[in-house]
């Protein structure tokens, strides 16, 4: 297993003779895995390989991949026979260490959801060191074969974040989600101080400034960090975007989470607190685009889906009501026929004549609500 940053450099004249010299040394790797090999035997092997080197070369190409080898996984052993003729041979070392284990596919599939995960997560998990170092530890452990496949540097440039959606956290922001970490971590209580300017008390969808709270979870949804909190005051569960809040205060006091605070029986869509409490046997039918997309991804965990005659596909989910799915369904436009139940389709018949009226008579938006008045 070849540590490709701590190669010996050669001098360079250009990127041919650089991949050249790099194919070279895959083919001296792979060749002393497989069995032991002598100067001349290894020479024989590169020259039906197409490749003009000399012993003197090929001592250096030894040495590079000696000093590349992680010896916590694979050892380059020398035997000395009659005449001081040499043998080289790579031997692998027994590990029971994840990131030693020489299977390829595990190493690709790991690189592969690292690397996306880097791309794709919000920007504050990508800015710190441990991340950094947990990086270089993965590029430096992978073996050789794996290094052929997977680029590393080029999976990294080529893959595009949009960002579309994603929050703009300020330094305040990304301080209050490590506080909060730190009160569920040591089960204690913290207060509000302040809201963002923007933030409406009308509706009563968030706690009062100073109010006695208890973080239960933080959701990570669509590029957005959500605070899930349970209100002593009002014995009430609250979702909070983070950009909601400027301000937090950490208190000394120590809670005791009540069991039906945490218990959850997965019928909710999303994270925003449903309309009612009826869970809804929901019926979607899609035609086959965009309907396999959406089959092909996940929503939530009661979804089924079927492939009628006609190309069609019916989507069935067991959930409440919430904003939230409300909006998803809407998303599809005329991509999607609610089939069932007619509560649903009665919501999203007012929603539509509200969009009309607001956007033909200039009236203004509502604010958005967890409710139906």
């Amino acid at each position: 297993m070849l540590i490709l940053n701590q190669y010996i450099k050669l001098p360079i004249i250009d990127n041919k003779m650089e991949e050249s010299n790099n194919t070279l040394t895959f083919k001296i790797y792979y060749s002393l895995k497989k069995k032991p090999h002598s100067i001349t035997s290894l020479m024989e092997v590169c020259t039906l390989a197409g490749f003009k080197i000399s012993a003197r070369s090929l001592y250096r190409h030894i040495l590079k991949i000696e000093n590349s080898l992680d010896l916590s996984i694979e050892i380059l052993e020398t035997e000395v026979l009659n005449h001081n003729k040499k043998l080289f041979f790579i031997r692998s070392v027994e590990s029971n260490d994840l990131l030693a284990r020489n299977n390829s596919s595990q190493w690709i599939l790991l690189i592969t959801q690292l690397f996306l995960n880097a791309k794709t997560s919000h920007q504050i998990f990508n800015q710190n060191n441990e991340f950094e170092n947990f990086i270089d530890k993965i590029k430096q452990k992978s073996p050789l074969k794996v290094k052929e496949i997977i680029s590393l540097e080029t999976f990294n440039k080529q893959i595009i974040n949009s960002r579309f959606g994603q929050a703009n956290f300020c330094d305040k922001q990304q301080q209050i989600l490590i506080d909060l970490m730190w009160c569920m971590n040591k089960r204690v209580y913290f207060k509000i101080n302040e809201f963002e300017l923007s933030t409406t008390k009308k509706y009563n969808e968030q706690p009062q400034l100073n109010e006695l709270l208890i973080p239960l979870k933080v959701i990570y949804h669509r590029k957005d960090f959500i605070l899930k909190c349970y209100s002593v005051k009002s014995k009430k569960i609250f979702t909070l975007e983070f950009d909601k809040i400027t301000k937090i205060c950490i208190q000394k006091e120590s809670y005791q989470l009540l069991k039906i605070v945490l218990e959850s029986d997965g019928h909710d869509f999303g994270f925003h607190p449903p309309i009612c409490k009826t869970i809804y046997h929901i019926k979607l039918l899609f035609p086959p685009t965009p309907g396999g997309f959406i089959m092909n991804r996940f929503w939530h965990e009661s979804q089924k889906f079927k492939i009628k005659k006609d190309g069609f596909i019916l989507m069935t989910l067991d959930v409440r009501v919430c904003i939230e799915l409300l909006g998803w369904i809407m998303q599809w436009m005329d991509n999607v026929q609610v089939i069932s139940p007619v509560f649903i389709k009665k919501i999203i018949s007012e929603r539509l004549s509200n969009m009309k009226q607001i956007n033909e008579n200039n009236i203004l938006p509502i604010n958005n609500s967890n409710s139906l008045n």
